[in-house]
């Protein structure tokens, strides 16, 4: 079992703990799209409905390469079903990637900071980097959502007076 960590360099977010990085997640500031990165190209990234359960990689083509959703996930170069689930709790949040005996295990702290740790567990072939970024990015937008949501709430309620 590998224990990973999401860390600000080269000028954004990459995984520490793979050796050096080949990939770098850029989020907007509102977590609803990004670009990752990589030698080959940019790729977009983006939240798949409005309660950000999900995320989509997007290759040439417009064609997704990268799924990330309760509801039907698919990652690159893998026929085999993969399955995402993500929960939130009173210690913060958490997301579980598997395919087969393959695991993701990703926890991100419920206040601020993007210091997102992972474990990996089984064989992910050659694309772990970015399928770890983008299940990364899934995560910190559905927090974000989560914020922006409870800042309407209050917005809306007049704080109280």
């Amino acid at each position: 079992m590998e224990e990973l960590t999401l860390r600000h360099g080269s000028g954004g977010l990459v995984i520490r703990g793979l050796g050096e990085p080949t990939a770098v997640l850029h989020p907007s500031a509102s977590m609803r799209r990004g670009k990752i990165k990589t030698s080959a190209g940019t790729l977009p990234i983006e939240v798949n409905d409005p309660w950000r359960s999900g995320a989509t990689l997007t290759g040439t083509g417009g064609r997704p390469i990268l799924r990330l959703d309760p509801r039907a996930s698919s990652l690159p170069d893998s026929r085999q079903p993969a399955q995402w689930q993500v929960r939130r709790g009173w210690g913060g949040y958490s997301a579980t990637l598997s395919r087969g005996g393959d695991r993701i295990e990703l926890r991100l702290p419920r206040l601020h900071g993007k210091g997102v740790q992972l474990q990996v567990t089984g064989r992910w072939g050659t694309q772990l980097e970015l399928i770890l970024l983008a299940a990364c990015f899934a995560l910190l937008a559905r927090r974000r959502g989560d914020t922006f949501r409870a800042m309407a709430v209050v917005g809306a309620t007049g704080h109280g007076h």
